[in-house]
């Protein structure tokens, strides 16, 4: 997610991101938004995948989805509910911040809740950011 989504107001992200759909025509659009290129093949050109927001490479028709590749790829409980975790995590928000806290919120376990928190934690530490540090250099998706 970049700056402008993780400082926004509690009330206008979940405005944003109401279901499931929203979620994927967002990571759609911060992952093609600048062109499509095969993970595979590296080619430019594509047409639908399988599923919504998906996209099949015409040249080795690798099927590529939204979230693949990113910290969202996998997850077993609703991807709203991930996106809000994400966005709690934000170094600019003083959010809940323990897995105990987001359990009872979001309705999740809170096994679930630290495993994907502890996912999030590690790839913000890779690109040189920190739940608490009031610094962000780049996107965590």
């Amino acid at each position: 997610m970049d700056y402008q989504l993780q400082s926004l107001p509690t009330v206008e992200f979940q405005a944003r991101f109401t279901d499931e759909q929203s979620c994927l025509a967002y990571l759609a659009d911060f992952k093609w938004g600048n062109g499509y290129s095969c993970s595979r093949c590296s080619n430019t050109t594509y047409c639908a995948g399988g599923r919504e927001f998906s996209r099949q490479c015409i040249k080795c028709h690798h099927i590529d989805s939204p979230t693949s590749g990113t910290l969202f790829h996998n997850v077993k409980f609703p991807l709203v509910k991930a996106f809000y975790i994400v966005f709690d995590l934000s170094p600019y928000r003083e959010g809940i911040k323990t897995s105990t806290g987001l359990s009872l919120k979001l309705g999740l376990r809170q096994k679930t809740c630290w495993l994907f928190m502890k996912k999030v934690t590690r790839e913000m530490r890779k690109k040189g950011m920190s739940r608490y540090s009031s610094k962000l250099r780049g996107k965590i998706p």
